[in-house]
């Protein structure tokens, strides 16, 4: 596996954060020009443009693509003719160049464009861009096929590559020098081509992309594309002209009379889908109350309330928008009351928070924080009609499920006779292991850093199926230097020949090999030129023997000089020889609030519909769930689990009965078992249906909050179970790895004699 320097910089997403605010606020798309040398659109004018526009509505972008190839267009060309891209005013230039500027024609010695030329005519297209305030992403030309030029000399002897590869290093240095993104679509295509691809499968005459090769560019920037919604400027109307958009209640909700929404009942509090995230936002609320019976109804925006006295004709104020004091505001023409309607603003704007009235502010506050809390309606028995509501800002999407579960708890973790000690070592952080079981039932392994996540990585062997187990074995030297978490793999190729891999993440991902049952190993080394966090968290064979392996990333490591954006992307790439190669990651699951990772993956029973469980790292939701029907080629979008199901790092396996038993850290947010190491058994309909499942165990007790969990889960053939983490077993002491030994029978018979944990 040979190192590939990666060139491509994370995020386009950077560029959009900055003109995504004004373009919501005034209604309009970000203005997105390609210029190109024509290799773009030749053969299917538009079709880049929708691949492109298509993936950001997906994501929430507004965009507007507008292709602005020329014919035949060198650096020279692009540069005569700049003055007509900037009067489009575009936000963003994706710049595609040098194919024909680095092209040497028949009869000539050299390139058309010499290459110094070349540097100084694209440095002064980004200039002219850079003072008209339009930002620019560079992106490498593509790879020659088979061309009638390249028949002839100098590329006959020089081959076809030797012309364009000083151009396209003369891109990437444009690109540093200048401190602007570049996509290096050479790269990725050269990658291909070394891998067996024909390039001319991507080509239609050897120099322009048909379909597939428009994908593939498409593809190559997908990844830099996504932008955080959570950073998006959105309006959402809740409720206009008494008609309900996107709400909810605890109790009724509320019908809808002559435009307006009559809400009454102190257990028919009425709240947006949505709230504000951090930056600037506003809410809008058009209101009356036309009783007050004895009641003080309230206006809720977070953790604020405006509540409304009728018998002091007072404003009421608590939390955030008053300093966090509680303040009465005695002014009663401010408010409105009977059949006159109110309007209620609260908007920031940088750091200032105002609280308006019908045009009269009431409160000013200072603070960038994040808002915590729903926004909506607390009427108490009041009559409170509602006729206009609306939220505009940086929104979040008001989790739905309840953050408790109801299903009983068996407690394992005091009975020591099912424990292992695998490692333990004063004063030394023992973390995070994987384990592999063999063929043979007996033979496992597990591999584990030393140190949180980074650290040397430690193997040991059992031949017993995990009731001993072996000193700490040799293993390659350059183990040490491993970056994260290890992951231990079974793989078998199409000819039966097995293999245990070993990944280990950040940049890049790298993978150590052992073809001798674990007996030898090869040292880490580069699968690809990306990399990813927690690498791989799980891995699913796929029907035609492929593998589908799992990780995510937030934009620190997917390339070698990533920057971290905010956001969280589940990727997934395959191999299709076993495990000893592996392809561009494509983007599993990205959600616009949520911070998803971690996956935990499991076919179902049927083998027709893949699942995978996700850790939820912003812990404003529970974890949430996604599937497949065409073995990963598509997925749903990612809903909640139930609480029972909540936690970090899912490994899953069934059962001899055919349950489920999956493995977790404890996050739920409402449990007496939070950040133990915890088991959950129920059924994929389970998982399926977003039931709470039959039961939870507690494995481990966890002395030291959230620090364990990481699970490797074995199934042996009698039904044992074999579940190996790290953790804080003993007060005061670094975290060591244990083992617990239980039959899912033996917790059924627990269940049936009521032994839960109260």
């Amino acid at each position: 596996m040979k190192q590939i320097r990666n060139f491509s910089i994370i995020t386009i997403a950077v560029l959009l954060l900055a003109f995504a605010p004004k373009a919501r606020r005034e209604n309009q798309a970000i203005k997105i020009i390609v210029v190109s040398d024509l290799i773009i659109d030749k053969n299917n004018p538009g079709y880049f443009n929708g691949l492109l526009e298509a993936f950001l509505s997906k994501h929430h972008i507004k965009a507007n693509i507008v292709n602005n190839s020329i014919a035949s267009a060198t650096s020279v060309s692009i540069l005569d003719n700049l003055p007509d891209v900037i009067a489009q005013k575009p936000d963003i230039v994706l710049l595609m160049i040098g194919n024909n500027d680095a092209f040497v024609p028949k009869g000539k010695n050299g390139p058309r464009v010499a290459l110094e030329v070349f540097k100084r005519k694209t440095g002064n297209i980004i200039f002219q861009l850079h003072d008209e305030n339009i930002e620019v992403v560079l992106m490498t030309p593509i790879p020659l096929g088979s061309f009638p030029a390249g028949e002839h000399e100098p590329y006959v002897t020089e081959g076809k590559t030797h012309f364009i590869k000083p151009y396209v290093s003369a891109c990437r240095e444009i690109a540093e020098n200048h401190k602007i993104l570049i996509a290096d679509n050479f790269n990725y295509w050269e990658l291909a081509e070394n891998s067996g691809q024909d390039l001319d499968e991507w080509l239609v005459d050897g120099i322009h992309p048909n379909n597939p090769g428009l994908e593939r560019i498409a593809k190559t920037l997908f990844p830099l594309l996504i932008i955080d919604a959570r950073e998006t400027v959105q309006m959402k109307k809740i409720v206009t002209n008494g008609v309900i958009l996107s709400a909810h209640s605890p109790g009724n909700l509320p019908e809808m009379k002559k435009g307006f929404l009559e809400i009454s009942g102190s257990l028919n509090d009425f709240y947006g889908n949505y709230m504000p995230s951090g930056g600037d936002f506003e809410m809008e609320m058009e209101f009356r109350v036309k009783a007050f019976n004895s009641s003080i109804p309230e206006i809720v925006f977070g953790d604020s309330e405006i509540g409304f006295d009728s018998t002091s004709q007072s404003i009421l104020l608590k939390g955030m928008i008053s300093g966090n004091k509680n303040t009465m505001i005695e002014n009663p023409g401010i408010f409105k009351s009977g059949s006159a309607w109110n309007t209620l603003r609260i908007f920031r704007n940088a750091d200032k928070i105002s609280l308006c009235l019908n045009g009269d502010t009431l409160a000013i506050i200072y603070s960038r924080g994040k808002l915590e809390g729903e926004t909506g309606v607390k009427p108490g028995n009041a009559l409170f009609e509602l006729k206009g509501f609306s939220i505009w800002g940086n929104l979040l999407e008001v989790p739905k499920m309840p953050k408790k579960y109801t299903i009983p708890i068996i407690d394992l973790s005091k009975d020591t006779s099912r424990q292992v000690t695998i490692d333990k070592e004063a004063g030394q952080y023992l973390g995070h292991p994987t384990t592999v079981l063999l063929d043979d039932n007996k033979t496992m392994y597990v591999v584990y850093p030393k140190g949180h996540g980074i650290g040397s990585v430690v193997m040991k062997k059992s031949t017993d199926a995990g009731l001993t187990w072996s000193d700490r074995l040799p293993v390659p030297e350059n183990w040490a230097g491993s970056l994260e978490v290890p992951t231990l793999y079974r793989t078998v190729d199409s000819l039966g020949k097995k293999r245990i891999i070993m990944f280990s993440g950040r940049y890049p991902i790298r993978m150590a090999v052992s073809e001798d049952e674990g007996e030898t190993w090869t040292p880490l080394e580069p699968i690809f030129n990306f990399g990813g966090i927690v690498a791989m968290s799980d891995m699913i064979r796929l029907k035609n023997g492929s593998y589908m392996a799992f990780f995510h990333d937030n934009g620190r490591y997917y390339t070698m000089d990533g920057r971290n954006i905010s956001e969280f992307n589940v990727y997934q790439t395959i191999s299709t020889d076993g495990g000893m190669h592996w392809g561009n990651p494509e983007i599993t699951v990205h959600h616009k609030s949520a911070f998803l990772c971690e996956s935990g993956i499991i076919h179902s029973p049927d083998g027709n519909q893949i699942a995978m469980l996700l850790r939820e790292n912003t812990r404003v939701y529970n974890s949430m769930v996604i599937f497949s029907d065409d073995e990963g080629k598509t997925w749903t979008d990612p809903v909640e689990l139930p609480a029972s199901l909540t936690g970090d790092r899912h490994q899953l396996k069934y059962t001899l009965d055919g349950r489920i038993i999956a493995l977790f850290r404890d996050m739920a947010e409402l449990t007496p078992t939070k950040g133990d190491f915890v088991a959950w058994v129920g059924t994929y309909d389970d998982i399926k249906n977003q039931r709470e499942g039959q039961y939870r165990i507690r494995l481990l007790d966890n002395v030291d909050f959230f620090d364990c969990g990481y699970p490797g889960l074995e199934l042996l053939p009698d039904g044992t179970i074999i579940a190996t983490t790290y953790g804080h077993w003993d007060k005061g002491e670094k975290p060591y790895i244990k083992s617990i030994r239980f039959k899912i029978s033996e917790i059924d018979e627990m269940a049936g004699e009521g032994v839960f944990l109260k």
